[in-house]
């Protein structure tokens, strides 16, 4: 479904009050919390030191979540999905 066009676009801006659902991209709830799911398993396994500042800014030090990623995975949400996305998602 990915590569059909059929995914998610992860957005780092987005606040806690204005969070994107399933419905907003066209996709089941399932599917969209998969699609989620494996791009987390990404992240981690691109990086795991990265991955853990990450965790530990965000729970850590509270930190809001597109600072915190901008901190652990400088190239940023969209770029970090491109890579996904080129990798070929791999099940998690």
């Amino acid at each position: 479904m990915i590569h059909a066009g059929h995914h998610l676009v992860p957005e780092a801006e987005r606040s806690l009050f204005h969070r994107h659902q399933a419905r907003d991209f066209g996709l089941p709830p399932r599917m969209y919390y998969r699609q989620s799911a494996m791009f987390v398993a990404y992240l981690k396994a691109r990086s795991p030191t990265a991955f853990t500042l990450l965790l530990g800014r965000l729970f850590g030090h509270g930190e809001a979540f597109g600072a915190a990623l901008a901190r652990a995975y400088p190239m940023g949400a969209a770029r970090l999905w491109a890579d996904f996305v080129a990798q070929g998602p791999q099940a998690a």
